[in-house]
């Protein structure tokens, strides 16, 4: 750290509203892991045997606005952007199928829930450089210690695969941040990049 002690955190976070949007949003998470299994209880009785179609549903409809903001964000890379977010898609079908297979309903959230804090992150932070080692480490600390948690709460379990469901959507979060955000250095044209 420098002298004059502000530089560091500079270097690694682009944007405080990002950094604090998805400080926000992880605190949520953690909040809201005691009641979230009677809200499942709740709801699951209505969707439980569509829950999988609901998942895919919301996200088909996620991954068109991400596509058409894929393609309003820049020229640069447009179509490698459109296939990077088809890989992404791919990606989150298998592991829910294949992943998440026969596991509760509400564990496929994860990969929604963590790729959301993944894009958060990305955008909070200076990318490339510290600020995208800084965004790993968050990202995966925050999926780790959600399991963690949940080793302590009565009706919660401690669970790898909710870990390894964490950590892969919130990769995928990365992923579609680098194809769909003004931001991404990927998507900037040279001279701005």
């Amino acid at each position: 750290m420098s002298s004059d002690g502000g530089t560091l955190p500079r270097a690694m976070i682009r944007s405080t509203p990002w950094a604090v949007a998805a400080a926000a949003y992880l605190v949520t998470i953690y909040a809201t892991l005691p009641v979230t299994p009677r809200l499942w209880y709740w709801l699951l009785p209505h969707v439980e045997a569509h829950v999988t179609a609901w998942v895919l549903g919301i996200s088909g409809g996620v991954a068109a606005l991400l596509a058409t903001r894929a393609w309003l964000v820049s020229p640069v890379r447009r179509w490698q952007a459109l296939g990077l977010l088809a890989v992404v898609a791919a990606a989150y079908t298998v592991v829910l199928f294949v992943l998440f297979r026969g596991v509760s309903p509400g564990n496929k959230v994860h990969l929604l829930e963590y790729g959301l804090l993944g894009y958060l992150a990305c955008n909070a932070a200076r990318v490339p450089g510290r600020g995208a080692l800084a965004a790993v480490i968050f990202l995966v600390a925050a999926g780790t210690s959600d399991e963690l948690i949940q080793a302590v709460l009565p009706n919660r379990y401690f669970d790898l695969r909710d870990i390894a469901g964490n950590v892969t959507g919130a990769g995928l979060g990365a992923l579609t941040w680098r194809a769909v955000s003004s931001w991404s250095p990927w998507r900037r044209p040279a001279a701005a990049a």
